[in-house]
């Protein structure tokens, strides 16, 4: 007892660089997926690609962005799903982000801003199909341009670079990623950059491979960090209320509200990338998805046998007493 008193007493202070290097280590800890963390899917995720098309669509570019986000998105998943081509998902969620964000543009403005909202609507609907991937490394990367967005300036320079980010996430290695980023992130930059001849295309082409590049680097680290730090944060919710529930369990208001909470914070985190705005809507958007889905969980564990199971047990049944 006495030993160990001294061995506290005499222990030297933690310098700067001691606490730098801790927390170092503390953030390298959080970088490392978990089992119940990698944020891989079994299946692409229309929910996924409606959320981050939306949020992504809506800070861009308003109500054009959201809608062509939301539609193109959940449109390019549906499209990969059925065809299994990576290709044809994200043209079929640009062009249908396009077709809505230009209809969208031109009921709000008239003609003169349906190729404005083409533009922002297709982006946003080539983010919202990428945001949909079963890959959390090709979501997490689109996520990754919060702040290498920026560089390209204007509501579509930040949706090219999370849509060239995404791209290089399909890479299966970190360089492969950063190089896939770059290139998608030059294409994309020289084609926006056009409207302001030869100079603005390779004005555009530069920014958006820094753009790119960065954000399919920083992306994947980043959200996994932000995802090991959800979970934990929902399982000390959960030590701390699990004292409280009786031997019937927890009520079905308890249940949905628990169930919004968590998917509130998942949303809030997908939201971070963007801000402030993003965080609220991400929130929302998820506490709202997180209620009707436990809601619905809820009320499938409590309804009755359908008819042809029942009919089915009682053949069983029947057989069994000959």
């Amino acid at each position: 007892m006495n030993n160990n008193i001294n061995r506290i007493a005499n222990k030297p202070p933690q310098t700067l660089g001691d606490k730098v290097r801790q927390f170092g280590e503390k953030l390298k800890d959080l970088g490392k997926p978990r089992p119940t963390t990698t944020g891989d899917l079994y299946a692409p995720s229309k929910a996924n690609a409606g959320i981050g098309g939306g949020i992504a669509g809506f800070i861009s570019g308003g109500v054009v962005g959201l809608a062509g986000g939301v539609a193109g998105g959940v449109v390019g998943v549906k499209v990969g799903e059925k065809t299994q081509s990576f290709g044809k998902a994200l043209l079929a969620g640009t062009v249908t982000g396009a077709a809505t964000g230009a209809a969208i543009a031109g009921v709000i403005g008239g003609p003169a801003g349906m190729v404005a909202g083409a533009i922002v609507g297709g982006l946003a609907g080539a983010a919202g199909t990428l945001s949909g991937s079963r890959r959390a490394v090709t979501r997490d990367s689109v996520y990754g341009v919060s702040g290498s967005g920026a560089v390209l300036g204007g509501s579509a320079g930040s949706l090219a670079s999370a849509v060239s980010a995404g791209i290089g996430g399909k890479a299966a290695t970190g360089k492969g990623r950063i190089v896939l980023g770059t290139l998608a992130g030059a294409g994309i930059g020289a084609a926006l950059g056009m409207i302001g001849g030869p100079a603005g295309a390779v004005a555009g082409a530069v920014k958006g491979a820094i753009a790119g590049g960065v954000g399919a680097a920083l992306g994947p680290g980043v959200r996994q960090i932000q995802r090991n730090v959800v979970e934990d944060s929902v399982n000390k919710l959960y030590s701390k209320i699990s004292k409280h529930i009786g031997p019937k369990g927890l009520g079905t208001k308890t249940k949905v509200a628990l169930g919004a909470s968590a998917t509130a914070l998942t949303g809030a985190a997908i939201g971070i990338c963007f801000g402030p705005l993003g965080i609220a809507i991400g929130g929302a958007i998820g506490g709202i998805a997180g209620a009707i889905g436990t809601l619905k969980a809820s009320k499938a564990q409590k309804a009755p046998p359908e008819a042809s199971e029942i009919s089915q047990q009682y053949l069983i049944a029947g057989k069994n007493n000959k």
